[in-house]
């Protein structure tokens, strides 16, 4: 496959599951090594060693936000902990300055300073993911990898994570990889989609162009699946 990202734009990923979606996001991100074939940063970094190989500033420009932020965030610490990890790491915080940055990472993902002490079990679904967002928001990444964000949430709550993704693109002008499964929340999202198929990339351009106008039979496959059916019709009544 051959896939580009660039600044300001959000690339979703689509396809049936085992296609190679979170692959890709665990490639990218350095828990996998490519066997072969290169993945280039800014066009001079080269992140196919894997995360341990990668100079401290390139770590941070890369973060992952997981699927189920319940099992991301480790339980045993408190929303504190969580966010000072990358602002220790990458900017040398500490003491007061750290929780002020901490506080003002909460406040960017509306959610209450006051939530700083508490732990992941005690937070609900929606909380958890905003924790996790605000955690990948600490390092100030130029590249945000998504694998299913909303999938693990009630549907009233998916909109407004969709929401904060949407102005956090805006105010950061970062690249996103987007992962999902469905193909409504990617075409609102996505500039450019990429479709995948048993590891390889079957179609991709304009999400318009490629969820709109299928080239491809998997794709169409995809869109068709999707598309929502019609509602039943009563039966005519019966006349004597």
């Amino acid at each position: 496959m051959s896939l580009s990202l660039h600044a300001g734009r959000v690339l979703g990923v689509v396809g049936g599951s085992g296609s190679g979606k979170s692959t890709l996001l665990r490639s990218i991100a350095g828990l996998l090594r490519p066997i072969r074939g290169s993945i280039r940063f800014d066009g001079r970094h080269d992140l196919g060693q894997g995360a341990a190989g990668r100079p401290l500033q390139v770590a941070r420009r890369v973060q992952m936000i997981w699927q189920n932020p319940l099992t991301a965030l480790n339980p045993r610490a408190t929303v504190l902990e969580a966010l000072a990890a990358p602002l220790r790491l990458y900017f040398g915080l500490d003491g007061d300055r750290l929780r002020q940055r901490a506080a003002a990472l909460l406040h960017d993902v509306e959610l209450s300073p006051a939530l700083l002490s508490r732990y992941p079990g005690q937070l609900s679904g929606g909380e958890a993911q905003r924790v996790a967002i605000a955690r990948a928001c600490a390092a100030e990444p130029d590249v945000f990898l998504c694998d299913e964000i909303t999938s693990a949430l009630d549907v009233s709550v998916q909109a407004t994570i969709l929401a904060l993704i949407a102005e956090l693109r805006r105010r950061s002008g970062a690249a996103f990889v987007f992962v999902s499964h469905d193909l409504a929340v990617v075409h609102d999202l996505a500039d450019d989609v990429a479709v995948f198929h048993r590891g390889e990339v079957c179609e991709k351009g304009a999400v318009d162009q490629v969820l709109d106008r299928p080239a491809h039979d998997h794709t169409r496959a995809l869109v068709a699946a999707h598309r929502p059916r019609s509602a039943p019709q009563p039966p005519a009544e019966a006349h004597a």
